[in-house]
């Protein structure tokens, strides 16, 4: 998608259609409203609240979550999409807004089973209409290493590839 800014110079209707004619006044940009695809899916997860301290400890071991205590209770959610830059997850918790949360998950990339264990930011955290207890969670990846975010851009394109050959009938 572009954008520029523009002045009408003259309008008029043609073979019933309304046609505007402009002038530009900007030049041509390329404008994407996201940063990185989302692809629908329906991935288990397991996830947890990461505490201030806890958060400041993994950014001073440069974004390594490893050391994270996961022995703690993880909650089951269902990541219904993901992107490079965050998820859409369903649980039964409401979040705050801000909260960081340890989500950890495993994505089939080329055949090999990878797990990956990363930190969200909650941007939005609402009950779902009829289904009482539970909750959509929108969150945007934090101090993501750029091997995870590679890995999971990755299976998006993996997936949306075979998403593809399946509408077009050809076979894997």
């Amino acid at each position: 998608m572009y954008q520029c800014y523009a002045r009408v110079t003259d309008r008029y209707k043609a073979n019933n259609v309304y046609v505007l004619c402009l002038e530009l006044t900007s030049p041509l940009r390329k404008f994407q409203r996201r940063e990185y695809y989302r692809l629908n899916c329906i991935l288990n997860m397991k996830c947890r609240e990461v505490g201030d301290k806890e958060y400041d400890e993994m950014k001073m071991k440069q974004n390594d979550v490893s050391f994270i205590n996961t022995d703690l209770i993880l909650e089951d959610g269902v990541i219904v999409d993901i992107s490079g830059g965050g998820a859409k997850f369903i649980s039964d918790r409401k979040f705050d807004r801000e909260t960081k949360i340890l989500f950890m998950f495993n994505l089939n990339i080329g055949g090999k089973l990878t797990e990956y264990e990363v930190i969200g930011r909650v941007i939005l955290s609402d009950e779902m209409e009829g289904r009482p207890g539970e909750y959509r969670n929108h969150v945007q990846f934090v101090n993501i290493k750029d091997r995870d975010r590679e890995g999971i851009i990755r299976y998006i394109f993996e997936e949306e590839r075979k998403i593809r050959r399946k509408e077009s009938g050809i076979q894997e």
